[in-house]
C-alpha cells in the first residue's frame, strides 16, 4: 500500500498516458480490480485527491467493461464503488473549501472593522473640531 500510494502521490502525470500504461501493463482485469480497491483507501486518507482521482479515471476508461460488471458486492459493481468514493472525497473537498472560504470571509470582515475603527479614530479630532461651527455662527 505504501508502494502504491508513493507511486500515485509522486506527480501529477499526463492522463493519456497513465491510460495508456494501465491498459498495457496490467496483464489481467483481476490486477484492474485489485488496484479499484486500493485506490478509493488513498483517497481517503492521502492529501493527493486530485492525482489519485486521476489514477482512478484512467483505471475507469481502460477497463469499463470489467468494472461494470465485476461486483464488490451484489448490489454494487467496482465502477459504483469508485464513482461513490470520489464523490465522497470530493465532498469533503468541497466541504473543507467553504469551511476556508467562510474563515477567508470572516478575516477580511475583522480586517474591515479593524481599517474602520483606525479611520475612526484619525477622523475623531478633526469632527470635533469642527462640531463648535455652525451656520448661524457664521455671518459677514
Amino acid at each position: 500500500m505504501l508502494v502504491l500510494q508513493m507511486v500515485v502521490a509522486y506527480s501529477e502525470c499526463n492522463e493519456t498516458m497513465l491510460r495508456v500504461a494501465l491498459a498495457e501493463e496490467l496483464s489481467s482485469s483481476g490486477e484492474a480490480m485489485i488496484l479499484a480497491r486500493l485506490l478509493p483507501t488513498l483517497l481517503m486518507s492521502d492529501n493527493s485527491v486530485k492525482t489519485i482521482c486521476q489514477w482512478i479515471a484512467a483505471l475507469s476508461e481502460s477497463f469499463l467493461d470489467d468494472l461494470r460488471l465485476a461486483r464488490i458486492t451484489p448490489e454494487e459493481t467496482y465502477l459504483t464503488f469508485l464513482l461513490n468514493s470520489v464523490t465522497k472525497a470530493t465532498k469533503n473537498s468541497e466541504a473543507i473549501m467553504s469551511f476556508k472560504d467562510g474563515i477567508g470571509v470572516a478575516e477580511l470582515m475583522k480586517k474591515h472593522d479593524t481599517t474602520n475603527v483606525r479611520k475612526d479614530v484619525i477622523e475623531a479630532p478633526q469632527i470635533a473640531d469642527l462640531m463648535g461651527y455652525s451656520i448661524d455662527r457664521i455671518v459677514f
